[in-house]
């Protein structure tokens, strides 16, 4: 069955509504700053929180994978942050809907309050930043250190077959010079054998010496 490209992937989908809501934000920001449309304080205090608890679950997220869970306490730390991630999701876009339609008494600062979480915002996410890059960092290191030690791995086991040639080469040319000294043995005997079988034949066939003996009439 062929995959349609034209539909869409359900996996990228909770990508695509993050990413439309941020460029959502730029643009009001945009609007707001050429006074196209007017922000009230709420507002700004919504999307301020939105964006920290947005940051909330990326920190968690990557908690959850730098933390090595083969550790009692990193697991536990684990199952905190799995939940607390999922919360932390509901209430940014939980405040945004919310908070700019609920009233506030006129004590309260919400100029303060909004300048407090767009620096914790600023903050956390400048260590998620600097984590993301110490993790990437440390997983390359580690790539590379696997690397290294099969390509040890790799030298080590060439040198036994190495040293293993050299043996049967060794053997393989003490067992010719063997057979070299048997074959000259088995010539030179050959040789003695035959000189002999020459010696015999020539005594036998060496005429006897009689002496004559003069008869007188």
């Amino acid at each position: 069955m062929k995959n349609n490209s034209n539909e869409s992937n359900p996996i990228f989908d909770p990508f695509l509504l993050v990413y439309s809501l941020g460029i959502t934000f730029m643009i009001a920001s945009t609007l707001h700053l050429i006074e196209v449309v007017n922000l009230g304080s709420l507002y700004f205090l919504a999307i301020t929180l939105s964006g920290f608890f947005f940051v909330i679950a990326d920190f968690l997220l990557l908690g959850i994978k730098v933390l090595n869970t083969k550790r009692k306490l990193n697991e536990l730390l684990v199952k905190f942050f799995i939940p607390t991630r999922i919360i932390s999701l509901f209430l940014s876009i939980f405040v945004i809907i919310v908070i700019p339609h609920i009233s506030l008494p006129n004590t309260f600062n919400l100029q303060t309050v909004s300048e407090f979480f767009a620096l914790m915002t600023i903050g956390i996410t400048i260590m998620n930043i600097s984590i993301n890059q110490m993790h990437t960092h440390s997983n390359n290191l580690k790539a590379q250190g696997n690397r290294d030690i099969d390509l040890l791995k790799k030298v080590k086991k060439l040198g036994e077959l190495s040293e293993k040639l050299a043996t049967d080469v060794s053997e393989s040319a003490e067992m010719t010079n063997k057979s070299l000294q048997l074959s000259l043995e088995l010539s030179k005997l050959s040789q003695e054998l035959l000189q002999n079988g020459i010696d015999t034949k020539t005594e036998n066939n060496a005429p006897s010496a009689i002496p004559k003996e003069k008869h007188q009439e």
